[in-house]
């Protein structure tokens, strides 16, 4: 029984990585920005960021250093959907590219004067 609980545990996993990528793929275009805001689309990839797996860690901060390089609205979003606590957490991971990913996102919020004092809180 245990098996097949990691085994879900896995496919969902693998089910939400396949989904922030997809979800970056449409993002890349800047018009789109504004659907996934509406859609709330960001609060599964900040989920991510908690995963188990870096890989997918990786991919949800380096989702949301784009989402925020787009505009400042994206940027209070991350913020006010508690992305900063597990990003502040990548930042302690022994492996490197998390917490690259973790650093770029934090660049890029950190770009808008609202979000100035985010290390603040």
């Amino acid at each position: 029984m245990a098996a097949l609980a990691e085994e879900i545990g896995l496919l969902s996993t693998r089910f939400m990585e396949g989904c922030a990528h997809a979800l970056g793929l449409f993002a890349m275009k800047s018009e789109h920005h504004q659907l996934i805001n509406d859609a709330a689309a960001l609060q599964p990839v900040i989920g991510l960021l908690s995963s188990c797996c870096t890989e997918s860690q990786r991919e949800a901060a380096l989702l949301l250093g784009q989402f925020a390089s787009a505009d400042s609205e994206c940027k209070v979003q991350i913020v006010q959907r508690d992305a900063l606590r597990p990003l502040t957490e990548m930042l302690q991971s022994s492996n490197v590219q998390p917490k690259e990913m973790s650093a770029f996102a934090f660049g890029r919020l950190a770009q808008d004067s609202h979000n100035q004092a985010i290390g603040v809180q």
